[in-house]
């Protein structure tokens, strides 16, 4: 059916029953076994049950719906047999090679015993005008043990000229929806099991959603018939975070749920990849087994962070999260005790293999000025790094510190670049730039007690990164420095009480010597002081998220328009108070509508007929700027030059005064004529980025960078 792109961007998890039908094998003409006996009985004669799973497979006319709605596994899948075909003719599939537009049936035999299925049918509304009864399209087919047959449009025997199995469309062009749920009936051993699809996978909804609006994509990943549950399936990788020693083997773990969000996908290939870190570019694949699990194990070669992510492909790629292996020391090997300057009382340091604790002892003036009296533990590491969780320190003074360090030598006076926290959890950024030269503090700022810390020397441009679990890294704002250290740079842990009659006694945890910076920061999904909500309640849901990397913002809308005398929409936004402005560049934007909208907005509150500004960015009505002077009131068009995505947009506020610019850069601006409004919106705003899908039950994805409010 003609569609338009639809991408269905969300993944819930809902619990449901497996629906399983349990048949018995050879001999012909054996009684079927009961539900409830879904596994024989060790010893017991060759028998077993199939679960059955439906899905809609379409990627006709579409080169990009939504990977994780199309059903995988599919053709080509390991331990799987496809009984089914390709539309034919090239007219349909547009620039694709081969394509689908059809209803899926999915059998899987957990069983040890081979089952022989002699008759599939399905009853797509027969018994409404217009419907149609599949009858048996494949033939006699045999399920093996631990193995999985597919039934979809085209079986090898029956490839007609026509889509004989595209199960939404009967009857044809139908917009409400059908209550009656079509069904699977399967013979084996001479009995039919009669399977109801109630929660209408078959018929996408009861409706014919590549025809009636808003059109869309027909796609739905599989689920066990009857199962309630939503078009996409998740895929998760585990643990997120683990710690473990440099050669001791750590173990991902990546689940493919069905629909249901309950149910294991097996038989797909999983590739996980190590994105960054010591094992950057490591490729692994595996299968998942009945519970949709796929395994891949690591030995971290290095000190570091490693990043690994899993894909499945389908039409596209299905991306699961990140998981973070931090690989340490694991030993006291080649770690030298050092006080540096004679304190007058003498550190220590000890480790203890058992719990990978480093116990580290320092007194002294601390760090400061030309020159340092403090202990360090350190490792000759030239050109890498160092990083530690400082779990406790013992003294309480406001000059002791405990932290990280890359020191040029052991002298007092020796360059140096250290991190270092006080008991009071104050984070400080130092450096020493020459010998016996002044110390620069670099950065301060509060934060936790047990901070980790986290510093790098990589090229002689040395940072300081912090994080709160030891896996998600920030850069410390101002830390960055370029410095020359030497050849024979330590790298260690360094310990001041900063009072010569005192020991600071600190514990440090998690001890690494990596080579280069950490992995990239994970995204968030809101971060401070932003805050994110749908206005005007479109659906489905909107959402956003921020990668901190690229400093570039992915934010999904549905909503009808921002325009009228009520909004919906989805808006990220801070509170502005008095003058000032809001930039972004639209990078890019879905083409859900024409009138799809993207940009930024200076708004009285949350409430979808607030007052407000805007200007924003449609795919083929240009760039508009429009204002809503009063609560409820009618939205007017102030101007309306040409222009799509990329597009930088600017709005500003001063006094009463609204106006709006555009740029080919980003850096010169160049006012809007007939943008300037004076109108009285409040004292203070919300200011930020707005976009709608301007398409009722469409989520339309756009994303944008460069963004500001101030």
């Amino acid at each position: 059916m003609p569609i338009l792109a639809y991408a269905r961007g969300y993944v819930a998890v809902l619990t449901a029953a497996a629906l399983t039908l349990a048949v018995a094998a050879a001999p012909a003409g054996a009684a079927a076994r009961p539900a409830s006996a879904s596994r024989p009985a060790a010893g017991s004669p060759a028998a077993g049950g199939l679960s059955v799973s439906v899905g809609y497979a379409e990627d006709k006319e579409i080169n990009t719906p939504d990977p994780a709605a199309f059903p995988v596994p599919w053709t080509g899948a390991p331990n799987t047999t496809f009984l089914g075909g390709t539309v034919p003719g090239q007219t349909a599939c547009g620039t694709l090679t081969a394509c689908y537009d059809a209803g899926a049936i999915r059998l899987d035999n957990p069983t040890t015993s081979p089952v022989k299925v002699t008759r599939v049918s399905v009853n797509m509304h027969a018994s409404l005008k217009g419907g149609k009864f599949f009858g048996n399209l494949w033939g006699s087919f045999t399920v093996a043990p631990g193995k999985s047959v597919i039934l979809t449009e085209n079986p090898p025997h029956a490839n007609p000229s026509y889509d004989n199995f595209d199960t939404s469309g009967y009857p044809g062009n139908q917009c409400t929806p059908i209550k009656v749920a079509p069904k699977v009936l399967i013979t084996i051993g001479g009995v039919t099991s009669t399977l109801a699809d109630s929660t209408h996978v078959l018929d996408t909804g009861g409706i014919d959603e590549g025809y009636c609006p808003p059109k869309q994509n027909e796609s739905i990943q599989w689920r066990r018939i009857g199962a309630p549950g939503v078009d996409d399936g998740s895929l998760t990788l585990g643990p997120a975070t683990v710690t473990a020693p440099v050669g001791q083997p750590v173990t991902e773990t990546a689940t493919l749920l069905d629909g249901s969000g309950s149910a294991g996908l097996p038989n797909a290939v999983v590739k996980f990849t190590v994105t960054s870190g010591p094992d950057s570019g490591t490729t692994r694949t595996a299968v998942t087994n009945a519970s949709g699990q796929a395994t891949f194990s690591l030995t971290g070669a290095e000190q570091g962070e490693d990043v690994v992510v899993a894909s499945v492909s389908t039409v596209g790629s299905i991306q699961s999260g990140q998981s973070r292996v931090m690989w340490t020391d694991g030993s006291a090997a080649g770690w030298n005790s050092t006080d540096i300057g004679n304190p007058a009382l003498a550190g220590s340091q000890s480790y203890d293999s058992g719990s990978g604790t480093w116990t580290v002892s320092g007194s002294g003036t601390g760090l400061g000025g030309p020159a340092d009296q403090f202990h360090l533990a350190s490792h000759a590491v030239p050109g890498g790094g160092v990083e530690a969780h400082v779990t406790s320190q013992s003294a309480s003074g406001l000059a002791a510190q405990a932290g990280v360090m890359l020191r040029a030598s052991s002298d007092p006076g020796a360059p140096y670049y250290g991190a270092v926290v006080s008991p009071a959890g104050t984070v400080t950024v130092l450096d020493r730039s020459s010998q016996d030269g002044s110390t620069t503090t670099l950065a301060s700022a509060p934060g936790s007690a047990s901070p980790y810390l986290w510093i790098t020397g990589s090229g002689g441009s040395y940072t300081a990164y912090e994080s709160a679990d030891g896996y998600d890294w920030q850069p410390i704002a101002g830390s960055t420095v370029s410095l020359n250290l030497g050849t024979s740079e330590l790298a260690g842990l360094a310990v001041t009480s900063g009072d010569p009659a005192v020991l600071n006694t600190a514990t440090m945890t998690g001890v690494a010597r990596p080579a280069g910076p950490p992995g990239p920061a994970l995204p968030e999904p809101c971060p401070d002081p932003w805050n994110c909500a749908d206005i005007g309640s479109p659906a489905p849901a909107g959402s956003q998220s921020f990668d901190p990397n690229t400093g570039t913002w992915t934010i999904s809308a549905g909503g009808a328009d921002i325009t009228g005398p009520s909004d919906q929409f989805r808006y990220v936004w801070q509170t502005l108070a008095g003058d000032g402005s809001v930039i972004a560049h639209v990078a890019s934007q879905g083409d859900t509508s024409g009138g799809a909208k993207a940009g930024v907005m200076l708004r009285a509150s949350t409430d979808p007929a607030a007052p407000n500004y805007a200007l924003v960015v449609s795919p083929l009505q240009g760039i508009k700027v429009q204002v809503r002077r009063t609560l409820g009131g009618n939205t007017t068009k102030l101007a309306n030059p040409a222009g799509t995505t990329p597009a930088y947009l600017k709005i500003t506020r001063s006094g009463n005064t609204y106006t709006a610019y555009t740029s080919a850069d980003g850096v010169t601006w160049t006012l809007i004529p007939g943008s300037s409004v004076t109108v009285s919106l409040g004292a203070s705003l919300l200011a930020g980025l707005a976009v709608t899908s301007h398409s009722n039950g469409t989520l339309g994805t756009v994303t944008m960078d460069g963004t500001s409010v101030g």
